[in-house]
């Protein structure tokens, strides 16, 4: 019986030992995304774009404060029909703002998301290649885990920054 036991027991440690030998990796797949050469680049056409849409809303806003000055300037000189029209205008004017800026969120969001999928998929592909080289048994993105620690040493984000530009660079 103490034979078995000894087996048993051996058999567990063997088997307890075979899984703290597999190899861990971590990797910050966010934080990789905004290191590359492709995101900081899908990073700038958002920026150009919101900037472009924002000199855009700037422009109406001064053309609503414009008829707004003129209005408040002229208004007794005005009859009620031209002041009406004016107040209409700015209105119209308003709800043209705030469209453009419903429309450019929209927009902007979109295209965030078709970036982001596309980065993150070929990123994805890369870890995994890595992973396969470097023969690791678990990669862990820390974020989405919800990972407290881990050892820094662990980290493959750098290695996989470097590899996804190259890969993107041969790509273009």
């Amino acid at each position: 019986m103490k034979k078995l036991f000894l087996v048993h027991l051996m058999v567990l440690c063997l088997t307890a030992g075979a899984a703290f030998a597999q190899k861990i990796a971590i990797v910050d797949l966010e934080g990789a995304m905004n290191k590359s050469e492709a995101g900081i680049k899908a990073n700038d056409e958002l920026k150009a774009d919101f900037e472009k849409a924002r000199g855009k809303a700037q422009k109406l806003n001064s053309e609503m404060e414009s008829i707004s000055k003129d209005l408040e300037a002229q208004r007794s000189l005005l009859s009620q029909d031209m002041v009406q029209k004016k107040l209409a205008d700015v209105q119209k004017k308003k709800v043209e703002l705030e469209r453009l800026e419903k429309d450019t969120n929209e927009e902007l969001q979109r295209k965030q998301m078709q970036f982001v999928g596309a980065i993150v998929q070929d990123m994805r592909g890369v870890i995994q290649k890595y992973a396969e080289e470097k023969k690791i048994d678990l990669v862990i993105e820390v974020k989405e885990s919800g990972t407290i620690y881990a050892n820094p040493s662990l980290d493959i984000t750098d290695e996989i920054v470097k590899r996804f530009n190259e890969q993107w660079k041969n790509k273009k």
